[in-house]
């Protein structure tokens, strides 16, 4: 844009709601990966093996290859759950099917504390 100045591009950026300061791309920043980051950029897709990924990352890569990593995790945690929750109606059902209630399990449990309970009495009586 011609004739506009510097003050002028920083107000209109302000004004569109980006920020005033530079990406990370194109301040070029970089970031030495550890080694779990090498994996996730491995995981992601950008490089083929940990050797291949170099001593220095754009931070803009490595945040891709992150973001990338925590979908993917969410994906399989929200799959997990879904897995828990048909395994755990099946069972259900089929316990329901055998007749196991826990009604049935509390009663059960209660008989077998008061007989314990009347034995215990019965020993200190004698």
């Amino acid at each position: 844009m011609p004739g506009i100045t510097s003050l002028q591009r920083l107000s209109q950026i302000r004004k569109f709601g980006k920020s005033p300061l530079k990406s990370a791309i194109d301040l070029g920043e970089m970031h030495k990966p550890t080694n779990f980051q090498r994996r996730i950029l491995v995981w992601a897709g950008s490089y083929k093996t940990a050797e291949e990924v170099p001593d220095r990352v754009s931070t803009a890569q490595l945040k891709r290859a992150m973001d990338l990593f925590r979908i993917r995790v969410n994906i399989g945690m929200v799959l997990s759950t879904v897995v828990g929750c048909v395994v755990m109606v099946y069972i259900g059902r089929k316990l329901r099917d055998e007749g196991v209630t826990l009604e049935g399990e509390g009663t059960k449990k209660r008989e077998e504390w008061e007989r314990l309970g009347a034995e215990e009495r019965a020993k200190k009586a004698q």
